[in-house]
């Protein structure tokens, strides 16, 4: 699932916007806006090739949680695709890569678009 209604330019962006399971830790936390929508397509990447979200967030809305409904705790890393589905390990790297918590660990656009592009061929 792809979460076009969060999509913006960086910066701020209001509190509780996207989708609760597709956020990224930074929308989750009020940050601004940085790398999200790789994310986002990580999360559908992940979903498409492993078959399921990441994460479970089955239980993410208990009373630890305020009302908007949080990601879960920013620590946490998706497993890795490959633990889910064997693929091309350029592919599986990038999928992981857009699961990063840190947005600056995350691929650019281009790196993106190349990664898959070569593995289309």
């Amino acid at each position: 699932m792809l979460d076009l209604s969060a999509a913006r330019s960086p910066g701020p962006a209001p509190t509780g916007l996207g989708t609760f399971c597709c956020r990224s830790p930074e929308q989750a936390r009020g940050e601004p806006l940085t790398a999200a929508d790789l994310w986002d397509i990580g999360m559908a990447l992940f979903e498409v090739a492993g078959g399921a979200m990441p994460f479970d967030f089955a239980d993410s809305r208990d009373e630890s949680y305020d009302g908007v409904g949080r990601y879960p705790p920013p620590e946490r890393t998706a497993p890795p695709i490959a633990s889910r589905r064997r693929m091309p390990a350029p592919l599986a790297a990038v999928v992981d890569a857009c699961l990063q918590g840190d947005a600056a660990a995350r691929p650019t656009v281009a790196e993106l678009r190349a990664t898959l592009s070569a593995a289309s061929v």
